[in-house]
């Protein structure tokens, strides 16, 4: 059975969102929940650590998509932190990586957040 879990909080102003598990169609809903409860409240700069994500598929990566148009529509940032190789390898491999960029840790990610510059 598929299934997402995940934590959230904010540090330094930024959402850090934890998931582990799978992201699918299935499990996609949750996380969308998720994200449009935390841009309700007018926030968008955004962490999610995808070290314990093991698979995603096209609606996961779809999902990804849209949450990044509407982040960065409200002049927001979200990256992907530290995903799995074969993660990066299929948003690479989709020409996704500089629409969903990755940092290898959160802490490359508050620094590109922090100077957007540098993004």
């Amino acid at each position: 059975m598929l299934k997402i879990n995940y934590t959230y909080h904010e540090d330094k102003n930024v959402n850090v969102i934890e998931l582990v598990g799978e992201i699918t169609a299935m499990t996609g809903a949750k996380l969308e929940k998720l994200f449009s409860e935390i841009q309700e409240q007018g926030r968008f700069n955004t962490l999610i650590l995808m070290e314990g994500v093991k698979y995603i598929n096209s609606s996961g990566i779809g999902l990804f998509v849209s949450v990044v148009d509407n982040i960065r529509s409200n002049n927001g940032q979200l990256y992907l932190v530290k995903p799995q190789d074969k993660i990066q390898k299929l948003f690479r491999d989709m020409g996704l990586s500089e629409i969903v960029p990755h940092v290898q840790s959160s802490e490359e990610g508050f620094e590109k957040i922090s100077r957007p510059e540098c993004s």
